[in-house]
């Protein structure tokens, strides 16, 4: 691929040689010239045409009779959406009684507002039903990105079709309501009441992974229109109106906010935004909501900049979800080498490195800056900056300028995922075999390391099911499963969850690189272990072999005390084994 730059001494001819497996390649690239960084962005193709992707919105099994019924008389919308456009495939819905059901495509506005951009009516009998562009029952519709599916059942022969609770979703609110059979532009959608259900519907989407990936930047927003930024849902009390240099609404706490769909438990992720106070009283808050399904849903991060106190504040962790309760203060630093003023531009950034949340402050005039750390232990500090990027007034108003939420690497090699062990407990943050791995790829720091204290297998597939819509990874390493090991019902669900993990990388275009686990130092879960190791070894999938790498006399079933910090976590020595294992079985990932 071929750039031409343009600088203050004219075009500059730059080359950029682009290795692809096949299809369209995205490429986003920074350059260095004497007017400062430049952002380019450019598609190059190679052959073998384009890398066509399959992804699942709504519940992550076929949908089941469990659950509550709807009011037929309310539009049902999934709040999860896809960073990409993509093309309706197939649609599944469980309905408890014969009759129609419509299925609407709608595109996010501003304030709470939707345009419905799609509606067609489909029959319906009791049970699963399954509609798809093959059979000729259901018609193809392109989604732009962003976009959400709804469905609707009339008051009259209109079938009534299943909710579902027994499964955590994805997204904080689980689903929006709207009120009647909702069709045109500007429709408003609520959060629903029932907080923390999904519609008992499963969606099918088709996408060009290459030419679909986001890029450098997840989000990369211009405050300077009055339409709501691309991706953005704003759920606040009083909705702001987006125009050019407005400011926010007067603040009434965490309330008052606007926040993205995306999310991502990728470490090493940054949320910043440029603003500028419109008076010295102001407190303008960052934040990370939690939203995943998973055990980090109530571990979210908010960070402050506080104008009235000239000081930056981190708070103790966020539960998120429909509590805007301020939690307690857990670390300030009061700012001595600027003073907060209004009118000034800042941008202020949020990001997660293992177990460090760090809160910057810029002076985009005078470049002057500090930094507040915290460390991101949930139980008792600033929580694990998971989630979704927002923020929020907290006194006074802002005039925000600009937002991006943007990962360390745009484009890994691999993408680690795992639970704890993976974020790195049982070891220094630069010595846990996540972060050893991406310093030895061939290009060093060309990775990404998903770590999530305390999660399943089943969680790690709500995860990837987002993750691997952000990235195009060449290799997914997962080692999860110890906290499986806790009990006989985990441990029998670990088989299908592994195995959905398994295909679920397959269906992004990437390689697989399923870890073995250690042994733990319970008998009971040592038990469980060898069970979960047994199948692995069942399947025929090329492993990584982690329970021979941490083994006594590496025999892959006896706890070894000199490589773990405790019964679970492995120490340094340990951490560098894993790494070592994982290049001896699967150099090419070094390459």
């Amino acid at each position: 691929m071929s750039i031409q730059i343009k600088t203050g001494a004219g075009l500059v001819p730059f080359t950029a040689h682009l290795k692809t497996i096949s299809g369209l390649v995205a490429a986003a690239l920074h350059v260095k010239t004497a007017g400062g960084l430049v952002h380019l962005t450019g598609t190059g193709s190679a052959p073998g045409g384009p890398v066509i992707v399959s992804a699942a919105l709504g519940t992550l099994a076929d949908p089941i009779s469990a659950g509550s019924t709807i009011n037929k008389t309310t539009t049902w919308a999934m709040m999860q959406s896809l960073p990409v456009a993509a093309t309706l495939k197939s649609f599944k819905v469980y309905a408890t009684a014969a009759g129609t059901i419509k299925l609407k495509i709608l595109q996010p506005i501003k304030g709470g507002a939707f345009n419905v951009i799609s509606n067609q009516t489909l029959n319906a009998v009791i049970g699963v039903n399954t509609y798809s562009v093959s059979s000729a029952s259901l018609a193809e519709v392109v989604m732009p990105a962003n976009s959400i599916v709804a469905i609707h059942t009339p008051s009259t022969g209109g079938a009534t079709v299943s909710f579902k609770s027994s499964e955590a979703p994805l997204y904080s609110a689980g689903y929006l309501a709207g009120s009647g059979d909702l069709s045109g532009n500007g429709v408003a959608m609520g959060v629903s009441a029932a907080y923390g259900n999904e519609i008992e519907s499963k969606c099918t989407v088709e996408y060009d992974r290459a030419t679909s990936f986001p890029g450098t930047y997840f989000i990369d927003e211009n405050f300077s229109g009055a339409a709501l930024p691309a991706f953005a849902i704003n759920q606040a009390s009083a909705p702001w109106v987006f125009a050019a240099g407005q400011a926010t609404s007067s603040g009434t706490g965490l309330a008052n906010f606007l926040d993205w769909y995306q999310t991502t438990n990728i470490d090493r992720c940054t949320f910043a935004v440029e603003f500028e106070f419109t008076s010295v009283a102001d407190r303008f808050a960052i934040y990370r909501k939690p939203v995943l399904g998973d055990s980090s849903a109530a571990e979210g991060t908010i960070a402050e900049i506080d104008a009235a106190g000239n000081q930056l504040v981190f708070y103790r962790t966020w539960v998120g979800g429909t509590t805007y309760t301020l939690p307690s203060v857990c670390a300030t630093l009061p700012l001595t080498n600027l003073a907060l003023a209004a009118g000034v531009r800042y941008r202020a950034e949020l990001s997660k490195t293992a177990k460090i949340n760090s809160l910057r402050i810029i002076n985009l005039a005078s470049g002057a800056e500090q930094t507040l750390m915290s460390d991101n232990d949930p139980t008792n500090l600033s929580g694990l900056c998971f989630g979704r990027p927002g923020f929020a007034n907290l006194a006074g108003s802002a005039i925000v300028k600009s937002a991006q939420f943007y990962p360390g690497v745009s484009n890994p090699r691999v993408l680690i995922v795992g639970d704890s062990i993976t974020e790195t407990s049982g070891t220094a943050d630069e010595t846990g075999y996540g972060q050893l791995t991406i310093n030895a790829l061939k290009t060093p720091g060309a990775g990404w390391y998903s770590g999530d204290g305390g999660t399943t297998a089943l969680n790690v597939l709500r995860r990837l099911r987002h993750d691997l819509r952000l990235a195009i990874p060449r290799f997914v390493v997962v080692y999860i499963g110890a906290n499986n090991a806790a009990s006989d019902a985990l441990t029998t669900a670990f088989g299908a969850d592994i195995q959905a993990i398994y295909d679920t990388i397959l269906a992004a275009g990437s390689t697989p690189v399923i870890c073995t686990l250690t042994p733990n130092s319970s008998a009971a879960e040592n038990a469980r272990v060898a069970t979960m190791n047994m199948l692995l070894l069942s399947k025929g999938w090329r492993l990584a072999r982690f329970d021979l790498a941490i083994s006594l006399a590496n025999d892959g079933s006896t706890y070894a005390p000199a490589m773990m910090s405790d019964g679970v976590h492995p120490n340094t020595a340990g951490h560098a084994a894993l790494k070592a294992r994982l290049a001896a079985d699967w150099p090419e990932i070094f390459d």
